[in-house]
């Protein structure tokens, strides 16, 4: 049974201390002055119950017991809010438990802030690509074969290319190939820094947020899943979702 979220309805993740991944609907938890203004890493005690045939655990009681303090920016919490739906998702596409947990314990030394949301959550979108098995192969055109970039793939030089990304087959294509695409070397470019695990501190930011947009298109399409907090990013961003 699908909940329906309203706009100022947060989605919070809860790591208990059995280890146990819960998720629960919060009504008006985006709200300014009556939300659940809780950051990563809180502790909290909670009382919660568990209806049948309802994705989240319905909350009676919260209270902090150990709060922390962070500068996080409307934007950011959006993201934090995806990141953790997104895990929750590929969880139930059977990945492997053990990563996954991994990759929530790695999320927690993320700084969910205005500066670094963006890097942050296409690092995660990146490893869980990873975790999956899908990556996109962007060494090479798929249809012709030329490589992407002039060198080796420790020091590339990237070509003045377009290119389009082919989501059902994994991979891009040349303009030769397949006609003028959005992709040109900067974000080939962006593609092997998040595979070597380069710091993306000097990315433009627009070019963040179009290959978050590419790769969250991509994803939810390979594996048939809806990311119910996506709507709400892509309206900030000014993205066309659909």
């Amino acid at each position: 049974m699908k909940n329906l979220l309203g706009d100022a309805d947060l989605i919070a993740h809860f790591l208990n201390a059995q280890g146990e991944h819960l998720k629960g609907r919060i009504q008006g938890g985006k709200r300014i002055n009556r939300g659940f203004g809780y950051e990563v890493g809180d502790q909290l005690e909670i009382e919660y119950s568990i209806q049948e045939g309802q994705d989240f655990i319905k909350l009676s009681h919260h209270q902090g017991l150990r709060i922390q303090s962070s500068p996080r920016g409307y934007r950011a919490m959006l993201a934090l809010s995806l990141a953790m739906e997104l895990i929750s998702r590929m969880a139930q596409r059977g990945l492997a438990e053990g990563g996954l947990f991994d990759l929530l314990q790695q999320n927690l030394t993320f700084t969910w802030d205005r500066e670094h949301w963006a890097s942050n959550l296409i690092t995660l979108i990146w490893r869980l690509l990873t975790l999956s098995g899908v990556q996109i192969r962007y060494q090479a055109c798929l249809s012709c074969g030329q490589p992407s970039f002039i060198g080796s793939l420790e020091e590339p030089k990237f070509r003045k290319s377009a290119y389009r990304l082919i989501p059902t087959e994994g991979g891009i294509q040349c303009e030769r190939c397949a006609g003028a695409g959005n992709w040109g070397a900067p974000m080939i470019k962006l593609l092997w820094l998040l595979d070597q695990g380069q710091n993306l501190a000097e990315v433009p930011e627009e070019l963040l947020y179009s290959m978050i947009r590419d790769l969250l298109d991509y994803l939810p399409q390979h594996y048939q899943f809806t990311l119910n907090s996506l709507p709400l990013l892509a309206r900030e961003l000014g993205w066309q979702h659909h």
